[in-house]
């Protein structure tokens, strides 16, 4: 059977529309980190205007918060109750679970470190959730996940002051 010219261009429009949109995220993103604004240095009173300055002052202060440098007493370990073996964690995600993840994923966030935003995942269907699916049952199984799944994205955002 062959689609009406209708339908046909009711889905070219519908696919136009999901690339404008990938674009129009893409270059909100791109935008923003183009026009960061002053930083102030770790004393508070100097204030960093160029770029490299200001991306090592970042790197400083989120090292400060998630850096190795912060310690775990022994005694608060011990004080963490002890739960139950979980080995239903030991199966490889199915179908079913992906589809889950991909649907609970929002729209119109910034793309991660590989630059696909979540809509990419959203209206890939049927025809992307397979190949999702053997891609996490690989790593899952190696134990080994590509470095851009293990890469995030930390977009501050702009105060007055």
């Amino acid at each position: 059977m062959v689609d009406s010219p209708c339908r046909a261009d009711s889905v070219l429009r519908r696919h136009w529309k999901h690339l404008r949109l990938l674009r129009d995220t893409a270059c909100s993103v791109w935008s923003y980190a183009a026009n960061a604004g002053p930083v102030r240095l770790s004393d508070g009173n100097s204030l960093l205007t160029d770029k490299e300055s200001i991306l090592n002052r970042w790197t400083e202060h989120y090292e400060s918060l998630f850096g190795d440098k912060h310690y775990v007493q022994e005694e608060a370990i011990r004080k963490i109750p002890q739960q139950a073996v979980k080995t239903e964690l030991d199966i490889p995600p199915t179908q079913q679970e992906v589809k889950a993840a991909i649907a609970k994923m929002k729209r119109h966030k910034a793309p991660g470190v590989n630059s696909v935003p979540a809509e990419v995942y959203k209206y890939g269907g049927v025809t992307l959730l397979p190949k999702l699916t053997d891609l996490f049952q690989k790593c899952w199984e190696s134990g080994v996940a590509p470095q851009d799944l293990c890469e995030g994205v930390i977009v501050s955002p702009r105060t007055k002051g």
